[in-house]
């Protein structure tokens, strides 16, 4: 038996890897978290504002209908944006909830931000303001997608040339600025409209085909996902196979952040992964290709105290004496100065040091610190 709906909101996720749509179902009354109630009470502060700039004032440091405090920094960029929205539609419609229906009859429910468009560019604009700080792209946005043809069921869609889906995010410093588009025919956008119910339409069957993707970071079943972990080791498979004298000079730092940091993580994993792995395996769960066995150090006496009693026997030196660090005999009240000539500090190789970007253009332009 298939799913008998779909999120229009999950959509990104859904629409490339159709087997997500059954790791999860959100329950209606699920809380939200404190960047969720943020971001709804920054889009009721728009919507106010674009009925009425001037009531800026009177809306600090009320609450929006979910309860979130409305500040001054939701208001100045709700005023940032709103001469830029006016600017791309004649009419406006704000918040609007949607039912998209494909010829299976699969239903996709939710509700776009922002939805207008201009006759004289012939251009249909479907907007979604987002007031996080992570990045949100325009193109291919399957979220954005949904939105404007439920938008297109209010309308005459004869009457459009284009389509701009568009993500507004004025938090956000991107070198695009903080309004971004992407624009394509009325002709694109009826494919992309297609596809993405073909898709649902796979995810409400039941797809059991997982495939990785950017959009695993919103699934909650990344964790377990064995896509996603095949796919992973075949990254690393690559990064063993690279040839790491062609990376360009100004990506070989971040290349090596880039391992160090996952080195660091994939360590830990690896010991998470062996640690549960004995445990099931004592516990007698069957692990299809892996099995636990005693593992041994190097052999040990068992009474170290008796050794000098067969050194004595057997004339052999069963202690390794190994002499302190000069160091230590410093501490032991030895002269620093006599250590000092008859020890050394081998090289043992090199290190890698993080140079200081900003000191180091200080000492080209102004010469080396006197401190």
């Amino acid at each position: 038996m298939g799913l008998n709906y779909l999120v229009l909101s999950d959509a990104g996720r859904w629409a490339y890897c159709t087997a997500s749509a059954n790791t999860e179902r959100k329950p209606a009354d699920k809380a939200q978290s404190p960047e969720q109630a943020e971001g709804t009470a920054a889009h009721y502060t728009l919507e106010r504002l674009l009925g009425d700039q001037s009531i800026g004032d009177k809306l600090k440091g009320t609450v929006a209908p979910n309860n979130h405090l409305i500040n001054q920094e939701m208001i100045d960029h709700a005023l940032k944006v709103i001469p830029e929205i006016k600017t791309m539609v004649d009419f406006l419609r704000f918040e609007r909830k949607l039912t998209l229906v494909s010829e299976k009859g699969t239903r996709i429910f939710g509700k776009y931000d922002m939805g207008g468009g201009q006759q004289k560019t012939r251009t249909l604009r479907m907007m979604d303001y987002k007031y996080g700080f992570g990045i949100v792209e325009p193109f291919e946005n399957m979220q954005l997608v949904g939105g404007a043809m439920g938008l297109l069921q209010e309308l005459q869609a004869d009457v459009f040339d284009w389509v701009e889906l568009i993500v507004i995010q004025p938090r956000v410093n991107h070198p695009r600025g903080f309004i971004r588009k992407w624009r394509i025919s009325m002709d694109e956008f009826i494919k992309w409209s297609s596809w993405l119910l073909h898709r649902a339409d796979i995810a409400a069957a039941k797809s059991d085909v997982f495939t990785p993707g950017p959009w695993c970071k919103y699934c909650k079943r990344q964790r377990n996902c064995g896509a996603l972990r095949n796919a992973g080791l075949h990254i690393l498979d690559q990064l063993q196979n690279a040839a790491l004298d062609d990376i360009a000079a100004g990506e070989i730092r971040y290349e090596l952040e880039l391992v160090t940091r996952n080195l660091k993580i994939l360590t830990e994993h690896k010991k998470a992964l062996e640690h549960q792995i004995t445990h099931r395996a004592k516990a007698g769960e069957y692990l299809p290709g892996l099995m636990v066995e005693p593992a041994f150090g190097r052999e040990v006496w068992t009474h170290p105290e008796q050794l000098e009693t067969y050194e004595k026997a057997y004339l052999i030196d069963l202690h390794k004496r190994v002499p302190i660090t000069p160091r230590q005999a410093v501490e032991a009240g030895m002269p620093e100065e006599l250590v000092r000539t008859i020890s050394k500090t081998p090289m043992t190789g090199h290190q890698i040091v993080k140079q200081d970007q900003i000191e180091k253009a200080k000492e080209i332009f102004n010469g080396p610190s006197k401190t």
